[in-house]
């Protein structure tokens, strides 16, 4: 029991010293250089995005992984493809197992992402009904999509690549997600903006704005959004953020349990148009 409780205490001084440290870059980012300077660096929802930051890694994240080990980890490792995959790529150079592991990693969370934006959008929208997108937004997110970020780790091991690889692979990406959230004036030019996304690439994929959607689905590299036709980025600025057609309720919680109803209302209205 103590042992758990030093544990608990550990990963929460980690957390916290992650909050203050990327609080300190989008600090000199947004101060510096900000895309909108009428978002203010601390607004009416920040305290529960940051909230839903903790309790995420504290408790979602633990009960999802401690689900993943009891359930899948052993058939996952076990089998023909596995032992195949990681026969081949444990063989690869370090930097090429991570570099390819990064690749094949934003293209599932390309997949589950345009997955979430038509099947599970009511989920998804909890993060796209922010208002003002900056640093904290990328920490607002609806518990059940803790479930599509298992899967895409699940397949990768599944693959056969290494579990360092794929941790690392994660780090990449949530550094990137994290910084792409800034609001910062920062665009990559030429042939840069193809290769590696920059805030103002992702800026275009929370706006409220009919052509920019679906659009910019990756969270590390936009040529995959440029190979399956959902690139869109121009040199302007995007004017507004949110969702269409719904209101989400105010107090942000009461946000993660609408979700459920209006999935539940999607999928009612899928099953009424089938039997007419």
């Amino acid at each position: 029991m103590y042992e758990t409780v030093l544990r608990f205490a550990d990963q929460l001084s980690a957390l916290t010293i992650t909050i203050i440290i990327f609080v300190i870059a989008a600090l000199l980012f947004e101060k510096l250089r900000p895309a909108d300077k009428n978002i203010p660096f601390f607004h009416r929802e920040t305290k529960f995005e940051i909230m839903t930051a903790y309790m995420m890694v504290m408790i979602f994240w633990p009960l999802g992984k401690f689900a993943f080990d009891f359930l899948l980890l052993e058939t996952l490792t076990h089998n023909f493809i596995h032992d195949t995959g990681l026969a081949v790529i444990g063989t690869w150079p370090a930097w090429l197992r991570f570099v390819t592991c990064l690749v094949a990693l934003d293209l599932l969370i390309y997949a589950h992402h345009r997955f979430a934006h038509v099947f599970l959008w009511p989920f998804h929208a909890v993060h796209h009904d922010a208002k003002k997108v900056n640093w904290s937004t990328s920490w607002r997110f609806h518990p059940a999509e803790i479930l599509l970020m298992i899967f895409d780790m699940a397949i990768l091991l599944w693959i056969g690549f290494p579990a360092d690889s794929i941790l690392y692979a994660a780090f990449v990406v949530n550094i990137a997600s994290n910084f792409n959230h800034f609001n910062t004036d920062l665009k990559w030019k030429g042939v840069m903006k193809y290769i590696l996304v920059s805030p103002h690439f992702h800026r275009w994929h929370h706006a409220l704005d009919q052509k920019a959607t679906d659009s910019n689905m990756c969270f590390v590299f936009p040529f995959i959004d440029l190979i399956f036709g959902t690139y869109y980025c121009p040199d302007e600025k995007p004017e507004e953020f949110g969702i269409f057609h719904k209101e989400m309720p105010d107090f942000f919680f009461s946000k993660w349990l609408y979700a459920f109803k209006w999935e539940g209302e999607q999928i009612r209205q899928l099953f009424s148009r089938h039997k007419k």
